[in-house]
């Protein structure tokens, strides 16, 4: 990974938490002492929301997404024209169709897509589905 990449790929999810605290904060500090007194239920249920978001927040930040590296480009393949569309495979007694992906340059495994934000194949789980 390039050293210019490694520096910029920390901003979008740094900007991401200081918008979300910062502004959980500021509800907690300003509003919140409206609500605690009159309507207490308000800050209970908004601390249990906020739990909940930040707990969410920190799994997609720090889990890995399932990306499937890409084929290296001096690996043996076939032309992007010559290959079919799709190829059967019969995995443990099963055959499975697997997608050719034009932009990664293999055959996509089972329960994988492209996903046009990162450029990558993505392993999806069956809860994701």
């Amino acid at each position: 990974m390039p050293k210019c990449d490694l520096k910029t790929r920390y901003i979008p999810a740094t900007f991401a938490w200081t918008l979300l605290l910062g502004t959980t904060s500021l509800f907690f500090y300003f509003p919140c002492q409206y609500y605690l007194y009159r309507h207490p239920w308000v800050p209970a249920y908004q601390g249990v929301i906020t739990f909940f978001v930040l707990a969410n927040f920190t799994l997609a930040t720090f889990m890995d997404p399932g990306v499937i590296p890409k084929a290296p480009p001096d690996e043996d393949r076939e032309d992007d024209f010559r290959a079919p569309l799709y190829r059967s495979v019969e995995i443990n007694g099963i055959t499975v169709r697997m997608k050719w992906c034009v932009t990664c340059k293999f055959y996509r495994p089972p329960r994988c897509s492209h996903c046009s934000v990162c450029n990558h194949c993505i392993e999806v789980s069956e809860r994701d589905r």
